[in-house]
């Protein structure tokens, strides 16, 4: 499937996505024949097609023979190759001022012309960098062009959010003014333009009904919708933590000075600026970090040492982090998560940019390299907090990076590259299994997953099938705990118990279901987890678990039940209230709002921010969820859930395991030249070659094939060709993988589960929980049609995947060595 973008061209040139795979040009080319062709090309070529021209400058390169080139083209261009040109400068030139590419751009932009739209889009682009008095200049005449009208309407909205990025706070005001004017309009198409271009420039108060009806539209601007009410809610749960953060907290005291022969106590922080003094006049790197540098990395410190979720964020990461709450998130389409000191993709989305490139569940990212003025920097992840790496990850939508990979049963770490994108995945996946079992995989708890899950159970129940549930929440790393708090109230009566939160302090507070069930207790539940499984999935697992109401099998979960708060610094405090000082209600500052200016520098400052961990989550019986550490990391006790039925997951020997991916690392699609081609490996070309044959046999070949080969064409000759000393049910497995991809991205739904897992062919976590449920409603495995002939052929086969006996698991668990 091919993710579509997300709105027409203006907001295309806002988010200012490009397309990586740019063609490749001959290094020896002359610039100046490059870019004549180029630009005779855009005459004929639709403005929505015009940006695969302007990567055909930037491959050609970044000298200055190539950028003089560019600039004396677009000295005399028209309309289309302005804008070719122009795009191409502004990649090439990052963050170098481009005050002729805004001049050209401005003449386009008052053409009114076809290309005026995308004209005054770029003028907003990230990429174009102007002096103080450049930019005042072009303010100024977009302030006119709106001022005076004549401008088509969809240029006039482009042109106003615009203004409102790079405007004072009068002109912010006018442009607000202006797409206020267009969502009061009777056209509909104009209305839903200015609905989310209002959004984007951060109103999205006076808006938020409409866009929440445009969100169910199945359409690129639908998603948009989405996306901007799921960034505005972010940014209210963020703003709600702020305002809680308690300011009472007391004035560190002033460390007295150094006094002549002084001995000071280990404790004393005067320390601190000893050793601060040492590294600036010793250190051979002394000298490239400032004093501001080093207080902050002595404070990450610190706070890192305690757990690693608490953090310190200076001035500028904190005012970093407010402007990205109010932009568009892209990423790599992947849950993650720190496991030891790896960080490990614990699930990368179908069809999101992580799996298209080929990154797996379990991989760890050892690097990662961005690219930025043009040089690439390679980051190591080890031993990084969490949140730093996960930073690292996002950015503008079409902007690339590399991730440095390692995954079992490789002998060294590959290079991925990847292009950012805005991600929207599915929270939940449904199939409904034999015998009236719904199976649902929960990715997350976002706020709109119970409401998900109680319409299909809803619907399931009324039609007469549901017969047990089954959740899946292995690599689940939480989310929201009112969705926790929401989902546990679709199994429990109301005014339950869900958990409870305590600190040092020992203030309580407690969180309950709030409705009663909607799923009679006739109706059994399984839940499974592992070791990915993470705050929000622990505690709806855990409540469940202690009211008798779910059976939990696979895998003791991670043990993540802490609660982080931002908390300011009296002794650097914010020169903006938003209380008092934030006229247009955006919740940061914007130019000609009052700041207190306490340094006296001209400018208003943030001060800085720490997150710190303040309370812990218990479950109704008192179990703490949060797995505890000393002071000198170590484990103090085991948080987390231990499942009522352990099941392990099964785990090849290495050598094998390197086999496999050898062959599973031939049919991922791979980057040649900035292009993401298919490789011409055997095992894809049987597949591209003989699914159009036989379409049916292969979506049957998904939900099962009774790990019998006879059912693929061809299997044997296509065994020998790949020369492997694996198994034919090893290789089978490999290819059916590949198959329910290919089957997934004809049916546009994705399959529950991440390669093996979800899948009962395979997964027999997921076969142990169909059989606890099957057992509690008087069936038997064995006796279920479309399990009988796979449970005879793994027989035959030798093969003993389950489902086992109660017993047996029990045996096995208590033969394990105790953990230390």
């Amino acid at each position: 499937m091919h993710r579509s973008l997300p709105v027409g061209t203006a907001i295309l040139l806002v988010l200012f996505y490009y397309n990586s795979a740019a063609l490749a040009q001959d290094s020896k080319q002359d610039p100046k024949a490059v870019v004549e062709s180029v630009v005779e090309r855009a005459a004929s070529t639709d403005v929505g097609k015009l940006w695969s021209l302007s990567d055909e400058l930037v491959a050609m390169g970044k000298g200055k023979a190539e950028r003089d080139a560019i600039r004396i083209a677009l000295k005399s261009s028209d309309s289309r190759a302005t804008l070719v040109l122009s795009r191409a400068l502004l990649q090439i030139e990052k963050e170098t001022f481009t005050d002729d590419v805004a001049a050209s751009l401005i003449k386009v932009l008052k053409s009114n012309s076809e290309e005026s739209e995308s004209a005054a889009a770029m003028l907003g682009s990230n990429l174009l960098a102007l002096e103080k008095n450049d930019q005042d200049k072009l303010t100024s005449e977009l302030d006119k062009l709106l001022t005076t009208g004549g401008l088509q309407p969809k240029t006039r909205i482009a042109t106003a959010q615009t203004l409102h990025k790079l405007g004072n706070g009068e002109q912010k005001s006018l442009a607000l003014k202006e797409l206020k004017t267009f969502f009061k309009s009777d056209d509909p198409e104009l209305k839903s333009e200015g609905a989310l271009a209002l959004a984007v420039c951060g109103d999205v108060e006076d808006v938020r009904s409409y866009l929440k009806k445009m969100q169910d539209e199945p359409t690129d601007r639908g998603k948009l919708a989405k996306s901007l009410l799921d960034r505005d809610d972010d940014a209210r749960t963020f703003r709600a933590r702020l305002e809680r953060a308690s300011v009472a907290t007391d004035d560190a005291p002033t460390p007295k000075p150094l006094g002549k022969n002084e001995i000071l106590q280990p404790g004393d922080p005067r320390v601190l600026t000893e050793i601060l003094s040492k590294i600036e006049e010793l250190h051979v790197q002394g000298d490239q970090w400032t004093r501001e540098d080093l207080v902050a990395a002595a404070a990450r410190g610190m706070l890192n040492e305690l757990d690693p979720h608490s953090t310190y964020f200076t001035a500028q990461e904190y005012q970093k982090m407010i402007q990205q709450l109010r932009q568009i998130y892209a990423g790599i389409g992947a849950q993650v998560r720190v496991i030891g000191r790896e960080f490990t993709i614990v699930r990368p989305f179908f069809s999101a940019p992580a799996y298209n490139a080929g990154i797996r569940a379990g991989d760890h990212v050892v690097s990662i390299i961005n690219e930025e003025n043009g040089k690439e920097g390679e980051w190591a992840t080890d031993g990084q907090p969490e949140d730093e790496v996960i930073k690292r990850l996002k950015g503008t939508p079409g902007t690339s990076l590399k991730l440095k990979v390692f995954r079992r049963g490789w002998t060294e770490s590959k290079v991925f590259p990847i292009q950012r994108e805005l991600i929207k995945i599915p929270l939940l996946e449904s199939e409904m299994l034999p015998n009236g079992i719904a199976y649902f995989e929960l990715l997350e708890f976002g706020s709109e997953v119970p409401v998900q899950l109680a319409k299909e159970l809803d619907r399931m129940q009324q039609s007469g099938e549901l017969k047990g549930v089954i959740l899946d929440l292995r690599g689940n790393p939480g989310g929201f705990l009112e969705s926790a708090q929401d989902l546990c109230s679709i199994f429990l009566p109301k005014n339950k118990l869900v958990c409870y939160t305590e600190g040092r302090k020992g203030a309580r507070r407690e969180f309950k279901t709030r409705r009663g069930p909607m799923i009679p207790e006739s109706v059994p539940v399984a839940i499974l987890i592992n070791s990915y499984s993470a705050s929000a999935s622990e505690i709806t697992a855990g409540c469940l678990q202690d009211y008798g109401r779910a059976t939990i099998i696979g895998e003791h979960s991670f043990g993540k039940g802490s609660v982080q708060q931002l908390f300011p610094l009296k002794s650097m405090p914010d020169e903006f209230d938003p209380e008092t000082d934030d006229t247009n209600g955006n919740g940061v500052h914007d130019e000609g709002e009052h700041f207190t200016d306490l340094n006296k520098n001209g400018k208003c400052d943030l001060g800085p921010k720490i997150k710190i961990t303040i309370e812990r989550y218990f479950l109704p019986l008192g179990r703490n969820v949060n797995t505890e550490y000393d002071h000198e990391k170590r484990k103090v006790s085991r948080g987390g859930i231990a499942p009522d039925l352990t099941v392990d997951w099964p785990i090849l020997d290495l050598g094998r395991e390197a086999e496999v991916q050898r062959l599973m690392s031939d049919t991922l699609a791979r980057v040649v030249d900035g292009k993401v081609v298919d490789a011409d490996d055997k095992i894809t070309k049987y597949i591209r070659e003989q699914f159009p044959k036989n379409p049916e046999l292969f979506k049957s070949i998904a939900i099962s094939d009774a790990k019998d080969t006879a059912k693929y064409p061809g299997f044997d000759d296509l065994m020998k060709s790949l020369k492997t000393w694996l198994d034919p049910n090893e290789v089978r497995k490999v290819i059916r993988l590949k198959i329910r991809d290919r089957v997934a991205e004809d049916r546009g739904k994705m399959f529950p589960g991440t390669g093996l897992q979800g899948d009962i062919e395979e997964d027999p976590q997921l076969r142990q929980a169909i059989a606890k449920l099957y057992d509690q409603t008087n069936v038997k495995f064995d006796s279920v049609p479309e399990y009988a002939d796979l449970l005879k052929r793994e027989k035959d086969l030798g093969i003993n995947l389950g489902p086992k006996l109660e017993s047996e698991l029990k045996a096995a668990a208590a033969s394990r060595p105790a953990e230390k």
